[in-house]
C-alpha cells in the first residue's frame, strides 16, 4: 500500500539497500568481478574493521591481546544542572559511520542535533526546578520527551497521508471501484457488437500484492485485533487508539529507516501511557490497561526486528536488480513461516536445555521487560494518575514542532533540519549512535567541501567497506559465540 509512494513518487534514499545492491551488480564485460570488489578503498575499510574486531574478539579469549576500546561510557556530569544530561555515551560504531556517509547531510545533522537538543531540554527543565517524572510503561527516559515523541509521530503520520493523498486515492479506487468498473465494462462489452478493446492494465499490476487484497487484509486484520482485545476485556475506547497508534509507529519508524537507514529503532512512548497522561488512569479498568500494555510490549515497542522496513527495503532492492516483486513476496512469505517456526521452537526449547540461570543472564529479555506491564498497572491501582496540563502541552508541542519543521522544509530549501531525528532523539538507539552519526556528518562535510563530488565518489567505497567489515565480523563472532559460549557483541545489545 505504501511502496509506490515512497519508492517511485517521493524517491526515498533507502541507505540500507545501497550496499547489497552494489555487491550484486554484474561485472563489466571482460571482468570477473564487479567494480565494488575491485575498489581498493573498500578493501582498506573492510580490512581495518576486520582487524579491529578480530583483536577485540581475541581479547575475550586471550587477555594478552590488547583491546581497542570503541567507547567512552561515562556519566560525566556530577553537578547541577548538567547532571540532568546523564548518561552520556561516546561510542564508535564503524557500521553507523559508514551508513552516515551515505545519508544526506540534513538527515545526518538532524540525528545528532536533536539528541543534543533533547539533552539540553533535560538540563533546562532541571535548572528551572520543574519535576521530570520518568517513564513507567514506555522505554523512554522522561515522560515529557515521550509525550513530545508521540505527538510528533502522529503529526508525521498525518503529513505522510496528506502527501500521499493522490496515491491513496488510486489505492481506494483500485480497491473499492475496481469491482464495479469490471462489472460495468463486462456489461458494456457484452452489449456492444464490436470486439472489446484490450483491457488496460490496472494501477497495481506491478505491485507485490494487488491493492484489493492488501486493503482487504489490512481491514480484516485490524478488525480482528480490535475484536481480540475487546474479548480480552479491553474497552473499545482504548483498543481502537492502541491499534491505530500501532500502525502509526510502524509506518513512522519505517519512514525513518527508508530515509535515514537507522539500524534499529524503538518508540520512546507506550500508547496506553500516553493515553492515561491525557485522560487520567481512573477512566480505564485495570484489565484494559494490563492487556493493552502487554500487547504494546510484544508488538509495538522493542522493535529491533519488525517486518515493515525489511519488506520495503527488499522491494526497493528488487527494483534495482529487476526482480519480479510477486515472486519475491512468495519467497519472503516462505522465509517468514520458517523463521516463525524455528525461532518459536528455539525460544521455548533453549531455556529448558540451557537452564533458567543461564538464560536469565539476559536480564532484560527474561526478567525486566516481562514485568513492566504488571508493575505499571499495580502502581496505578495504588496511586491513580491524574492528567496534568503540562502533559497535554508537551503532546501538542510535539505535533506543532513536527508540523513546523515540515512546513519550514516545504517553504525554505535552505532549512537544514530534517524531522527524522525529532521522534527518536530520546530513545535508546540514539543514545548509542549519536556520536557515530556526528563523526560521519563531519567527515562527509569535509570531503564535500574540499573534494567535491569527485572526492565523495572516491571515498564512498571506503565507507561501504566499513559496513561490510562490521556485518561480516558480526556474523563470524555469532558463530564463534555459539561454539565457545563466549560472546563478542559488535553492535549494542
Amino acid at each position: 500500500l505504501i511502496r509506490r509512494q515512497w519508492v517511485q513518487n517521493e524517491r526515498f534514499t533507502f541507505p540500507l539497500v545501497q550496499m547489497p545492491v552494489e555487491m550484486v551488480q554484474e561485472p563489466k564485460q571482460g571482468q570477473l568481478i564487479s567494480d565494488f570488489f575491485r575498489a581498493w578503498p573498500m578493501w582498506v575499510g573492510f580490512g581495518l574493521v576486520m582487524a579491529l574486531h578480530t583483536a577485540n574478539g581475541l581479547h575475550k579469549f586471550l587477555p594478552v591481546v590488547p583491546e581497542i576500546r570503541l567507547y567512552v561510557k561515562n556519566t560525566w556530569f556530577v553537578n547541577k544542572p548538567w547532571v540532568f544530561a546523564n548518561p552520556v555515551r561516546i561510542e564508535f560504531f564503524p557500521l553507523v559511520i559508514g551508513f552516515s556517509f551515505l545519508l544526506s547531510r540534513e538527515v545526518c545533522l538532524s540525528l545528532w542535533f536533536f539528541w543534543l537538543f533533547y539533552k539540553l531540554q533535560c538540563v533546562l527543565i532541571g535548572m528551572l526546578g520543574y519535576p521530570m517524572p520518568g517513564m513507567t510503561a514506555g522505554y523512554g527516559s522522561f515522560l515529557f520527551s515521550s509525550q513530545e515523541a508521540a505527538g510528533a509521530a502522529i503529526g508525521l503520520a498525518g503529513w505522510s497521508v496528506w502527501v500521499a493523498r493522490g496515491h491513496l486515492r488510486r489505492v481506494f479506487r483500485a480497491t473499492f471501484g475496481g469491482l464495479a468498473a469490471s462489472v460495468a465494462a463486462s456489461a458494456k462489452a457484452a452489449a456492444s457488437p464490436r470486439p472489446p478493446r484490450a483491457r488496460l492494465r490496472p494501477d497495481d499490476w506491478d505491485e507485490p500484492l494487488p491493492y484489493r487484497w492488501a486493503m482487504l487484509g489490512f481491514v480484516v486484520s485490524s478488525l480482528f485485533m480490535v475484536g481480540w482485545m475487546m474479548k480480552m476485556g479491553v474497552h473499545v475506547g482504548m483498543a481502537l487508539p492502541d491499534i491505530a497508534m500501532g500502525f502509526v509507529v510502524y509506518v513512522v519508524l519505517t519512514w525513518m529507516v527508508a530515509q535515514a537507514g537507522l539500524l534499529f529503532l524503538q518508540p520512546t512512548f507506550a500508547t496506553s501511557e500516553v493515553l492515561i497522561n491525557l485522560t487520567g488512569s481512573r477512566a480505564w479498568s485495570p484489565q484494559s490497561l494490563l492487556v493493552t500494555s502487554l500487547v504494546e510490549h510484544i508488538f509495538t515497542m522493542d522493535l529491533r526486528e519488525f517486518m515493515l522496513p525489511s519488506l520495503v527495503n527488499a522491494h526497493k532492492a528488487a527494483d534495482e536488480v529487476r526482480l519480479n516483486r510477486r515472486s519475491l513476496l512468495r519467497a519472503m512469505c516462505l522465509a517468514i513461516l520458517a523463521g516463525v517456526a524455528i525461532s518459536g521452537y528455539a525460544a521455548i526449547r533453549l531455556p529448558y536445555d540451557e537452564g533458567g540461570v543461564t538464560m536469565t543472564a539476559n536480564s532484560w529479555t527474561y526478567i525486566i521487560a516481562p514485568q513492566i506491564p504488571f508493575k505499571w498497572v499495580a502502581t496505578l491501582q495504588q496511586m491513580p494518575y491524574e492528567t496534568k496540563p503540562s502533559n497535554i502541552a508537551h503532546f501538542v508541542g510535539g505535533i506543532a514542532g513536527m508540523y513546523g519543521m515540515l512546513l519550514l522544509r516545504a517553504r525554505f530549501s535552505w532549512f537544514p533540519l530534517h524531522p527524522v531525528g525529532f521522534i527518536v532523539a530520546s530513545g535508546y538507539p540514539m543514545s548509542r549512535f549519536w556520536f557515530s552519526f556526528l563523526l560521519g556528518w563531519l567527515v562527509k562535510g569535509l570531503v564535500m567541501r574540499y573534494g567535491g563530488m569527485s572526492g565523495y565518489r572516491h571515498l564512498r567505497p571506503f565507507f561501504l567497506g566499513l559496513i561490510l567489515g562490521d556485518c561480516l565480523s558480526g556474523g563470524i563472532w555469532i558463530v564463534v559465540g555459539l561454539v565457545t559460549r563466549v560472546g563478542y557483541p559488535v553492535l549494542p545489545l
